[in-house]
Order: C-alpha cells, then structure tokens, then sequence
C-alpha cells in the first residue's frame, strides 16, 4: 500500500519537475529579453527600462528555487561518488538517508523562516524601491519550493527504507 503511494507521488512529482522546469525556463527566458532590451535601450537611446534590476532580482528568486525542484526530481544534483562507489551498497544507503535527513531538516528550515518572513513582509507592505512590487510573494514562492523539496526528499527516504527501486 506505501509502496502504491510511493508510485502515486513520484509520478506527481514528475508532473511538477515538468512544470518547473517550463516555468523556470520561461522565466529565464524573461529575464533575458529583459535584460538585452534594457542594454539597448540604455546604450541607444539613453532610456534604460526603469526597474530592471528590481524585476531582474526577483527573477533570479524564482529560477532559483523552482528550478531546484525539477533537478531534485531528475536527480541531476552534483554528487561525489569516488569514495561512496567502493562502499557496499547497504553502507550507501545509509549515507543517502542521513543526507536526506540531513536536507529535510534544511529545507523544512527554510520553509519554515520565509514563510513567517512572507507573513511579516505582507503586514509591513514592504516593496521594492523603484517600481514597489510587492516582496512577500517572493518568499512565498521560496517557503512553497522548499515545502515541495521536503516532500520529494520525504519520498527518496521511504524508497530507501521500504527498499524500493526508485523510478
């Protein structure tokens, strides 16, 4: 039964790397356009997009954390395997768990910390200088990526005890 579960939300996890992925990809794309439309605008006409680097910052923001929820679902973190490829496999496993102890715990941390900000943030009305966009939903969207991350890890950890091959 945890096991059918276990297939239930991997295949939901897919479904949302995919999502992240076409988000983070979209918005990186954004902040591209944006950034050569401002160096022209700059450099051409001396009229440089008003804001740029508030909207450019809050971009980075969100690449940043959605996009670690696509690689954590690919499994396309950086690992160092030369010592742990000549330990036995039951050892690895025990390694790979308290990592993801280890990471639960971080991210959870995380979650945790700019959701109360996200709160404290809404209640003050704090904005950026320039063009005063909200900062609230930023960490709103970092408390939510990490809330997803513990989930996924929360999954990594359950295959490994149950002993489950990981799809």
């Amino acid at each position: 039964m945890i096991r059918d579960l276990l297939v239930k939300a991997e295949k939901v996890a897919a479904i949302v790397g995919r999502i992240t992925a076409i988000s983070g990809a979209v918005i990186l794309m954004a902040m591209m356009l944006l950034t050569v439309m401002d160096v022209l605008l700059r450099f051409l006409f001396h009229r440089p997009i008003m804001g740029s680097l508030e909207i450019t910052q809050v971009m980075m923001v969100s690449i940043s954390f959605i996009t670690m929820i696509y690689s954590t679902v690919q499994k396309c973190h950086i690992k160092v395997d030369i010592l742990t490829s000549y330990i036995p496999k039951p050892i690895q496993q025990i390694i790979d768990s308290i990592f993801y102890l280890i990471c639960i715990v971080f991210f959870v941390i995380i979650s945790w910390k700019n959701f109360g900000a996200a709160l404290h943030l809404k209640k003050v009305c704090q904005m950026t200088d320039i063009l005063e966009i909200p900062i609230y939903p930023f960490y709103l969207l970092i408390s939510a990526a990490s809330t997803i991350l513990v989930l996924l890890l929360v999954i990594y950890l359950l295959h490994i005890i149950l002993r489950t091959e990981e799809k």
